[in-house]
């Protein structure tokens, strides 16, 4: 008979949007339960790319955990044509996802929440006073259940959320460098117009490099073949490439998908908050966190479990981003090469792109950042339907 454990709040997930829930749910006085089906700290292959806009997100420094910080950035087009973009801020900040997550939950555990590591959600149950969160080995019973458990979410799936997302796809392995290489100590590389409407990557942490490409859903294979030209090309960077490749879904909220029912959320990857354009879903899944607490934490004061102002917020901070991501991201398909050669040779597309990364520029800026140069040009027609 599985233990009962009760609480006014059940995290399922404990990356980012989960451990970030937890930790301001908890430093307000509420009893919250994060669990997650790993044993951490466990190991995860990501990119592991911070800009500025999400470090100054999180109320404590993130430095203990900050594996390398990039100012440059070489880009190629259909693997030729290379150039490098510079700033002497900071560009993004690369950290292992196995200690970032870790340091994160830590952080949640410091301020209260009762972390339950190896618990693996199986069934959740929504009922008119409560919700029940089943694993192997107990049953956590709440107000509210927050699911933070990724792109295959078993909570939106479960309780019906978020049903219509639209998915890409990411390809992420590493490579174990037998020295740190100082070519890569400052330094991450993108080739673009390969593949689509998709890229590839080299980030640089302080033992490995991390490299992956991201493109369309449907064309897995083609994604594979390309990944694997990536790898090929850049061998002669010495070292040795895991065996190992993950794929994983990107999802995607491009609408209105509901992304709260009754007693329950979804928030980060679990919710499709994820950046069409790029695949970066961190920023999102630590902001999403937050704005998650304060409805939970309103419930919770009045006694009464309203949620729709999670949802409203969502729409209202994070949606224009996304969806200004996703047709920049059509933009970039008619004419990759265009893109690339923009970058190249106009300073301030050049520069644009450096305040983008570090946050100072959103995708919806963009548009009026750039107007002069590409939104006015002839060889493109472009208007959001949501302006």
């Amino acid at each position: 008979m599985p233990e009962i454990i009760d609480g006014d709040v059940v995290v399922v997930g404990s990356g980012p949007a989960g451990a970030t829930l937890a930790y301001e749910l908890s430093r307000n006085g509420a009893l919250v339960h994060l669990i997650d089906r790993s044993v951490f700290p466990r190991y995860k292959i990501c990119a592991g790319g911070l800009n500025a806009k999400t470090v100054t997100l999180l109320p404590f420094s993130i430095e203990p955990v900050v594996e390398r910080v990039i100012r440059r950035m070489t880009f190629t087009c259909r693997f030729s044509d290379p150039f490098t973009q510079s700033s002497s801020d900071p560009l993004v900040y690369m950290v292992c996802r196995d200690k970032f997550d870790y340091f994160l939950v830590q952080k949640a555990v410091e301020a209260g929440a009762q972390f339950h590591p190896g618990e693996k959600a199986t069934t959740v149950r929504m009922h008119p006073h409560g919700v029940e969160v089943e694993t192997q080995t107990h049953i956590f019973r709440a107000a509210i259940v927050a699911g933070a458990d990724g792109a295959n979410s078993l909570v939106r799936r479960q309780l019906g959320l978020a049903p219509h997302l639209k998915l890409s796809l990411g390809l992420e392995s590493e490579m174990a460098l037998p020295s740190p290489v100082s070519a890569f100590s400052d330094t991450l590389y993108v080739d673009w117009g390969s593949n689509g409407d998709g890229y590839a990557w080299i980030f640089p942490k302080q033992d490995h490099l991390s490299i992956g490409a991201k493109g369309a859903f449907a064309a897995g294979e083609d994604l594979m073949k390309y990944y694997r030209a990536f790898v090929r090309r850049r061998g002669e960077v010495g070292g040795r490439w895991e065996q190992k490749c993950v794929g994983h879904p990107l999802p995607m909220r491009l609408g209105r998908e509901p992304i709260q029912r009754q007693r329950a959320l979804v928030v980060g990857d679990a919710a499709g908050l994820i950046d069409a354009f790029s695949g970066e879903g961190i920023y999102y899944a630590i902001r999403s966190g937050q704005l998650a607490a304060a409805p939970i934490l309103q419930s919770m004061h009045h006694g009464a479990v309203d949620l729709t102002p999670y949802e409203t917020a969502v729409n209202q901070q994070i949606m224009p981003e996304l969806r200004a991501a996703y047709y920049l991201l059509q933009i970039f398909r008619l004419s990759p090469m265009f893109f690339h050669k923009l970058i190249r040779d106009h300073p301030q597309a050049g520069t644009t792109l450096c305040e983008i990364l570090r946050g100072e520029v959103t995708f919806a800026g963009v548009r009026r950042k750039l107007g002069s140069i590409f939104l006015r040009s002839p060889f493109f027609s472009w208007k959001s339907p949501h302006a």
